[in-house]
């Protein structure tokens, strides 16, 4: 995957060169960086990376409009971190962006998610992709802003069509069938999340589990949600071998077997059905790393202690010590965002959600203004 041109190419170096005078950087891109940035736009443009420095140190972080486009890729590793943010509008030809799409911004619990993420995983890149045309940090809370100026965290703007290109998807794109799907913005997620893990490959997290702790270098992976079910908001996918042969496989099935009517079908059900035919079994509880190939299957307390008729538990602080009884030994907790979502946590109480968040995302309680 390359540019349009030459010409294209060094329009962008030469761009970023010259923002000599908004960052102390861009010193080093003149006179030492040249050849590693060009290195760099050599690399797909599919994936728009805005960086800004934001602070005295040299470290490149976030950005809003204006400032450079680094146009790069992730590496193709184990140890990536996706997030997916696929709520702006989906209109016109395939995933193609209104006129009026909202800018791209974090809520305080979207952004403790990231916060959490890039604390457990220090050495791992850490990237929210999104549709959205544009990141303004203006619009984004004090608390959202500090909780993803972490070192390894990445705003990537995704274009749609270019990411979908040269995937097992690409005739599917065409089909129309997510842009007539009930639920364009969840379907979306689900089929931009498996990409990234066939693409690149690592670790994939919803915009709503906070994370505990690291797994420990365990690879290709997902958890139950249920005895029955799947669910697909914490998945592991090995750049090559197991890992990349069920994202194809997922992706294949998507192309073949996509449900516009369904909300979850093209997420926990197709993911279920699909690791049920490759392990030969019957049932999730079945599912064996030795039957599985070598995949694993984590058990309901990994990722989802609580089960969606919990939801409200963390925002009652009479459920406190229940929650952390029932998150103990758990790498993360799932949050339930599309019951939760409009139920606010005061910051600073004696709720399960206040202490979680100071805990595990120091930087979104501290400047959280009241709620979560």
């Amino acid at each position: 995957m390359r540019f349009d041109s030459p010409l294209r190419r060094g329009y962008v170096l030469l761009a970023a060169a010259n923002q000599a005078g908004t960052s102390r950087c861009c010193l080093l891109l003149r006179k030492t960086c040249a050849l590693v940035l060009m290195a760099l736009l050599l690399t797909s443009p599919y994936l728009v990376v805005v960086w800004l420095e934001q602070r005295a140190e040299a470290h490149l972080t976030l950005a809003g409009r204006g400032s450079t486009h680094l146009l790069i890729e992730p590496a193709r590793s184990g140890r990536n971190v996706f997030f997916v943010e696929t709520s702006c509008a989906l209109t016109g030809p395939l995933l193609g962006r209104a006129r009026d799409s909202p800018v791209f911004t974090l809520n305080n619990r979207q952004a403790c998610a990231v916060e959490s993420a890039a604390r457990a995983y220090p050495q791992h890149a850490v990237y929210v992709l999104h549709t959205c045309p544009g990141t303004s940090l203006q619009a984004w809370s004090d608390a959202s802003r500090h909780a993803v100026d972490y070192p390894n965290v990445r705003l990537v703007e995704l274009d749609p069509l270019g990411f979908l290109r040269g995937t097992p998807l690409e005739r599917w794109a065409s089909s129309g069938q997510l842009e007539t799907s009930l639920y364009p913005v969840v379907h979306a997620s689900d089929v931009f999340r498996v990409l990234a893990l066939w693409k690149y490959g690592g670790l994939y997290l919803d915009l709503d589990v906070i994370t505990f702790r690291d797994m420990g270098g365990l690879e290709n992976f997902m958890a139950m949600e249920r005895n029955d079910s799947l669910n697909t908001a914490v998945m592991h996918m090995s750049p090559r071998g197991l890992g990349h042969e069920l994202a194809s496989d997922l992706l294949e099935r998507m192309g073949s077997d996509f449900r516009g009517d369904a909300w979850s079908y093209n997420g926990p059900e197709l993911v279920t059905k699909t690791l049920l035919a490759r392990c030969n079994v019957s049932q999730p509880l079945e599912m064996r790393k030795e039957k599985c190939s070598g995949f694993t299957v984590l058990g309901i307390p990994a990722f989802y202690p609580l089960p969606y008729e919990q939801w409200e538990w963390v925002f009652e602080e009479a459920r406190a010590q229940d929650v952390w009884r029932a998150v103990d030994g758990s790498y993360g907790l799932h949050m339930w965002n599309s019951i939760s979502h409009s139920r606010q946590g005061p910051v600073g109480t004696g709720t399960a959600l206040s202490q979680l968040v100071q805990r595990y995302c120091p930087r979104v309680f501290n400047y959280s203004a009241r709620v979560l």
